[in-house]
């Protein structure tokens, strides 16, 4: 998953404040940190099980070769002895039919080793075909391992800007704590010295209410004192002061009324405030009620606070561990770096025997075709000295059979001899006519051993020329040696590549554990989605609830601070008259107390509405903050299924290019 500079800059500015993020984000971003770091580390014990897997076919590859070197020696020494034997066997003469059906086997063996080697030779032009193929899978896996190095390090990346934002936070958030403190702290002190002045004001407010009090009783006995004096006047006197007396009670029965009905009105004003202080008390009741749920939110509120504190610190361990993962997984890189070097030089090295093996190839082609002409002309004047060789010998066998017969009639004429002999007088002309047919046989005898001598040459030459063509034969032979030794590196090479092919079929079985693997974290990214959306939901409705609940406090506070004020001026209308009795100075000292109270409470709950509607307003920041989050979150999802659509795409075209080579 990648994420531009742009939205990691958007990132670290909006995560300012944090208070309301959820835990399972960091972890399933830590869960799939993890899951990115197992794939390196199965990448890398791949890597080191194929370098294993290649030093084991190396020397198996070498034991192979010796193995088929000594067997080629064997061979050799076999052969060898074969050629000495024929060797032995040309000496006689009897035997040229044996050398001629022995020429023809080797003919018959030098033409099935030329088809061996064409068999070999297109096998070799398959394996390189494979050879090719191969390395373009090698080079698409490497290139996908880059891929997932940089995903890797994007995400560290990503994790780091993250890890600063989360600490970002946390010091805010601290600074926040600290300054909440401080002002909680002004805000008790400034109740303190307000409870305290509410006080001092009550105390002077008894102590005037008293002094009108003692002055209204005092103006009640003096209105008494001076109507008993005058009734006492006026029973002594009555002729010199009815007048007076008269319009005095009159003007006392005037004041009188007039104190009935201010008497009537400060009841009717005092019911009246019952009712509104009454009506207060349980709107400020509700009020309580509600600071009361709001303390216990603010102390959720420093709980989440600690628990945020607690998972910083998990992070900046985890970021330390997480740093020492990325420096072994930096020098890992760099060693599968040199590795990968090392994997070139050899690919170089073997790409450089490949085409000397070529050039080999193209020269035992040449070679073999040279061999071949040879080889025809060769059969050819074989051909024509079997059929001299025929000839020869039908004409020895006529020239034996001749002998034979000469040497039958000498023997007749030896014993006609003998018997002329005995007859040797009857038997003379006999005897000259014998001896002119022994003249006669001896010149066909001579000539006879001449055309024996002539055969002999004939036979001497034939020898020869059979060793020549011994000779022929070994350097034929010793060219068969040197193809089947060309042979037998070809064999080896196809053993290597052979090899080379079963390392990149168990590298596609691991990148086919790789994508089952990206197929997993997937689906757990799919459901942490899920999740983040329920929690983006369920903070919503609480920020609504919150809103509505700032909407009362603030509609309350309103209608409170209006009954408030409308008290405050019956207060100061009642202070004004002063004729509030004893009993009612008391109950209004108690209610002017209950007022302060109440007032303060206000202000306690209105500071707490204030610290409420700020949280509010950092929620539905925090809450902006996730709906972007989740929209990051749905990118990376799609760019994650866009990956897995490639994986998938190159699965495809990896089981093709097998199942063609498999073909």
């Amino acid at each position: 998953m990648t994420a531009t500079p742009v939205m990691v800059t958007r990132e670290n500015l909006a995560l300012r404040v944090d208070g309301a993020r959820s835990p399972p984000e960091t972890t399933g971003k830590d869960g799939h940190v993890a899951h990115l770091l197992a794939q390196v580390a199965f990448l890398h014990r791949e890597v080191d099980r194929l370098e294993q897997l290649l030093v084991t076919m190396r020397t198996k590859s070498f034991a192979d070769v010796r193995e088929v070197t000594s067997q080629y020696e064997e061979t050799i020494k076999h052969k060898n002895a074969e050629l000495e034997e024929l060797r032995r066997a040309c000496g006689s003469r009897g035997e040229l039919g044996d050398q001629g059906r022995r020429c023809k086997l080797l003919e018959k063996q030098l033409a099935a080793a030329n088809s061996e080697k064409n068999v070999a030779c297109m096998e070799r032009a398959d394996l390189q075909a494979k050879v090719r193929k191969m390395q373009a899978l090698l080079r698409s896996r490497r290139e996908e391992v880059a891929q997932v190095q940089g995903s890797l390090e994007e995400s560290n990346a990503e994790r780091s800007s993250t890890i600063t934002a989360l600490k970002m936070t946390v010091e805010f958030l601290t600074r926040e704590r600290n300054r909440l403190s401080s002002e909680l702290e002004e805000q008790a002190k400034r109740q303190r010295v307000e409870r305290a002045s509410t006080g001092t004001v009550c105390e002077r407010q008894r102590s005037d209410a008293e002094i009108q009090t003692s002055c209204v009783e005092r103006t009640t006995e003096a209105c008494q004192v001076c109507t008993l004096q005058a009734a006492l006047a006026a029973s002594g006197e009555e002729v010199e002061a009815s007048h007076s007396l008269a319009a005095a009670l009159e003007e006392k029965t005037r004041e009188c009324d007039e104190l009935r009905g201010t008497l009537e009105d400060l009841s009717a004003m005092q019911r009246d405030a019952l009712l509104m202080l009454e009506a207060t008390k349980n709107s400020l009741s509700s009020e309580t009620e509600r600071r009361r749920i709001a303390v216990e939110d603010a102390e959720n509120l420093s709980v989440q606070l600690r628990a945020l504190q607690q998972r910083c610190s998990d992070l900046t361990a985890a970021e330390r561990a997480m740093g020492d993962k990325i420096r072994l997984l930096g020098e890992e890189r760099q060693k599968m770096l040199v590795e990968t070097a090392e994997i070139e030089r050899d690919r170089d090295h073997w790409a450089e025997q490949l085409r000397q093996y070529e050039a080999d190839v193209a020269q035992l082609s040449a070679t073999k075709n040279h061999s071949n002409r040879q080889l025809s002309s060769l059969a050819n004047e074989n051909e024509n000295l079997r059929a001299e060789m025929q000839q020869l010998c039908e004409r020895e066998a006529h020239a034996l059979y001749a002998v034979k017969a000469k040497d039958m009639e000498v023997q007749e004429i030896l014993s006609a001899y003998q018997k002329s002999a005995q007859e040797n007088e009857s038997l003379l002309e006999n005897q000259r006519f014998l001896e002119r047919e022994l003249d006669n046989v001896r010149a066909a005898l001579a000539s006879k051993e001449e055309s024996v001598a002539y055969l002999h040459e004939q036979l001497r030459l034939m020898h020869l020329r059979e060793q020549q063509l011994t000779l022929d034969m070994q350097s034929l032979e010793y060219e068969n040696e040197n193809h089947h030794q060309r042979l037998a590196r070809s064999d080896q090479e196809v053993a290597v590549l052979e090899s080379k092919c079963a390392e990149l079929v168990q590298l596609l079985h691991g990148k086919e554990q790789c994508i089952e693997e990206l197929h997993q974290s997937l689906s757990e990214l799919s459901k942490q989605v899920v999740v983040k959306d329920n929690e983006s939901l369920l903070l919503r409705q609480r920020c609504d609830t919150l809103l509505a609940d700032i909407t009362s406090l603030r509609a309350s506070f309103t209608n409170e601070k209006a009954k408030v004020e409308d008290l405050e001026a019956s207060n100061a209308r009642l202070v004004a008259r002063e004729v509030l009795s004893l009993d009612d100075a008391a109950a209004r000292r108690a209610q002017a107390q209950a007022l302060e109270d109440e007032r303060a409470t206000l202000k306690a709950v209105i500071d707490e509405n204030e610290r409420i509607s700020a949280s509010c307003d950092r929620l539905a920041g925090s809450n902006k903050e996730l709906k972007a989050r989740v929209a990051e979150l749905e990118k990376s999802l799609q760019e994650s299924v866009e990956a897995k659509e490639r994986l998938h795409r190159i699965l495809l075209d990896q089981n093709k290019a097998l199942s063609r080579l498999s073909v």
